[in-house]
């Protein structure tokens, strides 16, 4: 299932980490790969995930996440532009598979 994120994120602080939490459910990422990604510490990541605190505006994991979001509308874009599907062009499926494609290819 892909989502499509509105571009009202960027000013709303629940919205963009809802965005981002999303992002990584689907992709099935770890939280470890969350913090990694906004720069925060795992514990933060982990407060994230749990609905405990939200991205703090005009700092460095909000530019992070802002980034990400960007690069994952771009995506949508052209996914519903040219209904291109990775989980059926190139023979994965979301999820397991993409994280052991990713390791394999290391």
């Amino acid at each position: 299932m892909v989502l499509d994120i509105k571009k009202t994120v960027a000013d709303d602080a629940c919205a963009l980490t809802r965005a981002v939490l999303q992002m990584f459910a689907m992709l099935d990422l770890y939280q470890a790969e969350l913090a990694r990604i906004l720069r925060l510490k795992c514990g933060e990541a982990g407060e994230l995930a749990a609905a405990q605190r939200e991205l703090e505006p005009a700092g460095e994991a909000w530019e992070q996440a802002l980034l990400l979001v960007r690069f994952y509308r771009a995506l949508y874009v052209k996914k519903m532009a040219t209904g291109w599907s990775c989980g059926t062009g190139c023979g994965r499926t979301p999820g397991a598979g993409w994280r052991a494609a990713a390791v394999d290819s290391r």
